[in-house]
């Protein structure tokens, strides 16, 4: 007898070109009405598929995301009712796709284990992982890759300046990486203390572009991480949002920008404010202290051998 149960899935496509019918998969949504469970993943940042003669509409996208939430959690709860709530969940997507989001489906996949399913489905739909030669070409399609590790260049190159204590030092860590609910997210530096009950520092650049809206889409790209590692592990963590630009003058956080980063629980910082924010994590001697007496009461002991 199969344990497989039945589940349908919606792919969440952007719009480029309606007449054309020119979009991008950014997404997939997966329900099942054996298990009463829905789940949907959408690529971490969706700009890493915008075209050079068009611009995603970032608000759009995360106005979509935001409706499904909570449009699932009303779901899940009916989801006791019977197996007609998956039709109702599968017109109300239908009806509240628009123009520049659509979703296309539902179509139906057999499953033994749900998580892993829609893992497939992500990877196989929206953001297949390239092989051999194509890997390395796929590496150089982010435009903005040079300026992105000139800002973690910079923000390693302040915090390792301005924390002077050695042990501190140590504990420095470039490309930290911690699972999320759907992701694995990878941070420029950590601060990574030796007690696990403290809190762990850690940094990312958010890019000041000329173009205000698409400096705003890196904050919002990297709210979105946040708060996939927030639902994950919540605790013993803050970020700091580091504004980089590579002009002379210094670059002030932009207000839309912060306000957003503020609203999840991220605080922002230009390069100049990190440098006071990094020596006082130096003088924070009480998060990495110095090897306890229990060597010297060893030696003691040989001492009255």
């Amino acid at each position: 007898m199969s344990d497989k149960h039945e589940a349908r899935y919606f792919v969440v496509r952007y719009m480029y070109n309606d007449l054309r019918d020119e979009a991008a998969n950014i997404g997939v949504v997966m329900a099942s009405p054996a298990t009463g469970r829905i789940k949907s993943m959408f690529l971490e940042d969706v700009t890493v598929k915008a075209r050079a003669d068009v611009k995603i509409d970032y608000p759009a996208v995360e106005d979509f995301r935001s409706w499904l939430e909570r449009y699932t959690s009303d779901c899940v709860r009916a989801a006791a009712g019977g197996e007609q709530w998956v039709k109702t969940f599968e017109q109300g997507i239908e009806d509240h796709a628009g123009n520049v989001i659509r979703v296309s489906g539902p179509r139906a996949v057999l499953f033994d284990d749900f998580d892993a399913e829609i893992d497939t489905l992500f990877r196989e739909w929206v953001a297949p992982r390239p092989s051999g030669r194509n890997r390395a070409e796929a590496a150089t399609r982010d435009p903005l890759g040079g300026l992105r590790r000139e800002a973690q260049s910079a923000i390693m190159r302040i915090i390792r300046k301005a924390i002077r204590t050695p042990v501190a030092r140590r504990r420095i860590v470039s490309d930290y990486e911690i699972p999320g609910r759907v992701h694995r997210n990878k941070f420029d530096v950590a601060i990574v203390p030796p007690r696990r009950a403290s809190s762990v520092r850690l940094f990312h650049h958010v890019l000041v572009l000329p173009d205000s809206e698409e400096s705003y889409d890196q904050a919002a790209a990297l709210a979105r991480r946040w708060i996939d590692v927030r639902e994950r592990s919540g605790n013993h963590k803050s970020l700091t949002a580091v504004f980089y630009s590579r002009t002379d003058t210094p670059v002030a956080p932009p207000e839309e920008a912060t306000a957003l980063l503020k609203h999840d629980k991220i605080q922002a910082a230009s390069l100049d404010d990190l440098v006071e924010i990094a020596s006082d994590l130096d003088s924070q001697t009480r998060l990495f202290p110095s090897p306890r007496a229990g060597g010297l009461r060893s030696g003691r002991r040989t001492g009255r051998r």
